[in-house]
C-alpha cells in the first residue's frame, strides 16, 4: 500500500518530536537548524538527528533525518481540527485523504474543505524501558558526599517515583539555589485536599527517607503547602524546570513504557479537573501542554487540547494572579479506564474518532454481507470492523488489515483559512518514507520527496546516480560509456557532470525559457498567463558560456578525468518567475498558474553542484550570477518577439 500523508512547507514554530544524539525532546522544527547555517533560503544535512515517523509496518517509531530544509513563501494556510489541532502549512503541498477503497490519496491544501480527515496516531512502537537508572543531577564534590542527606549519583525510575514526580510537575515549585544554598521543593494543595496531601507525604518519605517533609496550613489562603529541604529532591525535581512557566518533559521520560508514564500522569491527577466523563489536566505552560500531549499519544492515550483565557484571580495563598491563557489536556472515559484500570467508567465510554476509520471505505469488502451496519454513519470503529468482518467471515484486503491493527487514527477538520504575508517555512528530508509526525497535536507530515532520490547534498564526481527521468538514464549511459572507453582503449575522454546551463539559446520546453520567454509574452500583450508546475523544485542553474570554457578547461589537461560543473547555489522556479517578471516591472503571482498537468511523476527537487575539483584543478569558476543569466534571456526573448512582430511572423 502506498502511504500518503500531509505534505509539510510548514511554520518554524510547528512541533516535532526528535532524538538528537540519543536524547528525546519535543522542540520546534525551526530549532533544528543548525546555528552556522547560510541565512536566507538553506538546505544542509543533519547529523544525529532522529524524528518520530512511521514505517511501511504502520508503526510510530524514530527514523533518521538526513537534511533540513528552509524556503520562503507568500502564503500559509492555517488547518483546525478535532482534539484541539492546529497546523500552518503551505497550500501547494498536499494532505492525505481516503478514497472509497481506503487507499491514501493525495490532495492538496488549496483544495481541501472542512470535513476532510488528516492521520493522526495513538500508540507508539519505538523501544521503551521497564526499569531505568537516571542520574540524579547531585553537583556534590567528592569530600562533601558523605554528609550530603540522599546522596546518590544515579536514582532507580520506579512506579512511586513517577507519581511522586508527577504530583511535583502538577502542584509543586522548586528552589535550587547553590550560592543561597536554598535546596527546597514545596507542594501546594487546597485545604481539603487530604487523601493528595496524605499521599505525597507518604511518597516523600518512602523515595527520601533522610530528609524531613514540613506540612505548613495556611488557612487564611485556604491552603496547605508541604515543603522538602534537601540537594537530592530539590536536584531530580528541577529536571522537571522548577517554575510553572518553566516546567518541561526530561529526555529519559520520553524512554520509559506506559504503565510509569501511566503512574505520572495519576500524580498529575492533583492538580486535574475530574468528572466520570473525561479527567481534564491544565498548564499555564504551551511548551509543557504540547509535551503532554505527545507523552499521552505515545502511551496510547487518545487526548485533546483546548486553549482558554483565565481571567485574573486569587491563588489559594491570596495572592492576585494575572491573566492568562490556559491549556487543557482532556482524556474521556474511553482512556480514563485505560489510564486507572478501573472499570467504573465504562458506563459512559464513547469511541474516540482516532480510533475509527471511515464507513465509506468497507463498502466493497462488505458490500454483500452487512456493509447496511455501518453504512449510515461516516464513521466505524475498528473493533467494529473487526468483530463483522469475523461474524460475517470475511476476508479483508491486506491493507485494511493492516490499517486495523495500526495506531493510526483520523482527525476531522474543522476549519481552514489561508493568511497572505511573508513566511520561511520549514521541511525535514526523513530517507525511510519521507515523513514524520509534526504539530500541537501530532498529524503525518511529508515534504513531497523535497530531496528526490539524491543520496548527498550538495553532489560531486563521487556522488552515487539515481535518475528520475529516461533522459538522466540516458545520461548516465552516456558517462559510463565515455569512462568504459577511456579505461578500456586509453582514449582522452572527459566526462563533464554539467547542472542546469541556460542561455537565450535555450529551447522553449525547458523551464527558464518557458519563464523569460512567457514573461517577455505577458509583456507584450501576446499573452495573459503563463501555467507552470512545481514552483519549489530547486536546481543549481548557471550560464551556459561559462560551461564552455570548463569543457575547454577539461581537455587542456594533462590526464583526462571527470568534473562536475555547476554553480554551487540553487534557485526554485518561484526565484525564477520573480527575478523574470520583475525585470519587466510585473508582478509573477498574478499570472502564473500552477497546472498539476506540469508536475513531473518522479521530480528531484533539489540538485546542486559541488565544483570543487573544476574551480582547484581547472581554475574554473562562474562570471555570470542568476539574476545576470534570467536578465539576459528576458531581453533576448523581448528582441525576438518584437522582431516577430515587426516581421507579421505568428508568435509561438
Amino acid at each position: 500500500m502506498k502511504f500518503y500523508q500531509a505534505s509539510s512547507s510548514v511554520d518554524g514554530k510547528t512541533p516535532v518530536l526528535v532524538r538528537r544524539n540519543g536524547q528525546v525532546e519535543l522542540v520546534a522544527i525551526e530549532d533544528l537548524m543548525p546555528p552556522d547555517a547560510p541565512p536566507g533560503e538553506a538546505t544542509v544535512p543533519l547529523e544525529g538527528v532522529e524524528v518520530l515517523t512511521v514505517n511501511d509496518d504502520y508503526e510510530v517509531v524514530f527514523a533518521p533525518v538526513s537534511h533540513i530544509s528552509r524556503h520562503f513563501k507568500d502564503h500559509l494556510y492555517t488547518i483546525r481540527f478535532s482534539t484541539g489541532g492546529e497546523l500552518k502549512v503551505t497550500g501547494d503541498h498536499s494532505v492525505i485523504v481516503f478514497d472509497d477503497e481506503g487507499r491514501l490519496v493525495e490532495k492538496r491544501v488549496d483544495e481541501l474543505k472542512k470535513g476532510d480527515y488528516l492521520i493522526s496516531y495513538v500508540g507508539s512502537q519505538f523501544p521503551k524501558q521497564a526499569s531505568l537508572e537516571i542520574p540524579s543531577g547531585l553537583e556534590v564534590r567528592q569530600e562533601y558526599r558523605s554528609r550530603t542527606k540522599d546522596y546518590r549519583e544515579s536514582i532507580e525510575v520506579t512506579p512511586q517515583l513517577m507519581k511522586f514526580l508527577g504530583y511535583y510537575l502538577a502542584e509543586g515549585h522548586c528552589d535550587l539555589d547553590p550560592v543561597r544554598r536554598l535546596y527546597r521543593v514545596s507542594f501546594t494543595f487546597n485545604i481539603n485536599e487530604n487523601g493528595y496531601i496524605r499521599e505525597l507525604k507518604e511518597l516523600a518519605q518512602a523515595l527520601f527517607p533522610s530528609l524531613t517533609v514540613y506540612e505548613t496550613p495556611k488557612p487564611e489562603a485556604n491552603s496547605i503547602t508541604i515543603t522538602i529541604i534537601g540537594k537530592a529532591v530539590a536536584s531530580l525535581c528541577a529536571q522537571f524546570g522548577t517554575t510553572a512557566h518553566t516546567k518541561r518533559i526530561p529526555a529519559w521520560v520520553w524512554e520509559l513504557e506506559p504503565k510509569l508514564i501511566y503512574e505520572f500522569l495519576i500524580g498529575y491527577l492533583g492538580d486535574a479537573y475530574i468528572k466520570e466523563t473525561e479527567i481534564t489536566y491544565t498548564t499555564i505552560n504551551p511548551r509543557l501542554a504540547t509535551e503532554l500531549v505527545y507523552l499521552m499519544r505515545n502511551a496510547g492515550l487518545g487526548c485533546r487540547i483546548y486553549k482558554r483565557h483565565n481571567p485574573a484571580h486569587l491563588s489559594p495563598q491570596g495572592v492576585l494572579i494575572p491573566p492568562a491563557d490556559c491549556y487543557d489536556i482532556k482524556i474521556s472515559s474511553r482512556y480514563i479506564k485505560q489510564l486507572l484500570g478501573d472499570g467504573k467508567h465504562l458506563k459512559h465510554w464513547k469511541q474516540s474518532a482516532l480510533e475509527c476509520l471511515p464507513s465509506v471505505i468497507f463498502r466493497k469488502a462488505f458490500e454483500n454481507t452487512c456493509y447496511h451496519k455501518i453504512a449510515y454513519k461516516p464513521l466505524a470503529s475498528k473493533d467494529k470492523i473487526k468483530h463483522l468482518a469475523e461474524e460475517h467471515n470475511v476476508e479483508l484486503p491486506p491493507h485494511l488489515k493492516a490499517l486495523l491493527n495500526s495506531p493510526l487514527g483520523i482527525v476531522k477538520i474543522t476549519s481552514i483559512k489561508k493568511e497572505e504575508g511573508e513566511f520561511w517555512v520549514y521541511d525535514l528530508s526523513v530517507p525511510e518514507g519521507q515523513r514524520f509526525w509534526g504539530g500541537n497535536v501530532p498529524v503525518l507530515l511529508h515534504n513531497s520527496e523535497m530531496f528526490g532520490k539524491v543520496r548527498e547534498v550538495p553532489q560531486n564526481e563521487n556522488t552515487p546516480f539515481y535518475p528520475r527521468s529516461p533522459y538522466g538514464v540516458a545520461k548516465v549511459y552516456a558517462h559510463w560509456i565515455t569512462v568504459n572507453y577511456r579505461e578500456s582503449y586509453g582514449i582522452f575522454a572527459c566526462s563533464g557532470i554539467l547542472f542546469n546551463h541556460e542561455s537565450p539559446r535555450r529551447g522553449l520546453e525547458f523551464v527558464t525559457r518557458k519563464v523569460t520567454y512567457g514573461a517577455a509574452k505577458i509583456k507584450l500583450g501576446l499573452a495573459k498567463e503563463l501555467r507552470l508546475g512545481n514552483l519549489d523544485a530547486r536546481r543549481d542553474w548557471g550560464y551556459a558560456g561559462d560551461y564552455v570554457k570548463a569543457m575547454w578547461l577539461m581537455l587542456q589537461q594533462p590526464e583526462p578525468g571527470d568534473y562536475v560543473v555547476g554553480t554551487g547555489e540553487t534557485h526554485s522556479v518561484r526565484e525564477l518567475c520573480e527575478v523574470a517578471f520583475g525585470y519587466l516591472g510585473l508582478d509573477w503571482r498574478k499570472y502564473v498558474v500552477q497546472d498539476p498537468a506540469f508536475f513531473r511523476p518522479a521530480d528531484v527537487d533539489l540538485l546542486v553542484a559541488d565544483p570543487t575539483k573544476a574551480r582547484t584543478k581547472l581554475g574554473w569558476k562562474p562570471t555570470v550570477s542568476f539574476e545576470e543569466l534570467i536578465k539576459m534571456m528576458v531581453d533576448a526573448d523581448l528582441q525576438l518577439l518584437e522582431r516577430q512582430m515587426k516581421e507579421g511572423k505568428e508568435v509561438e
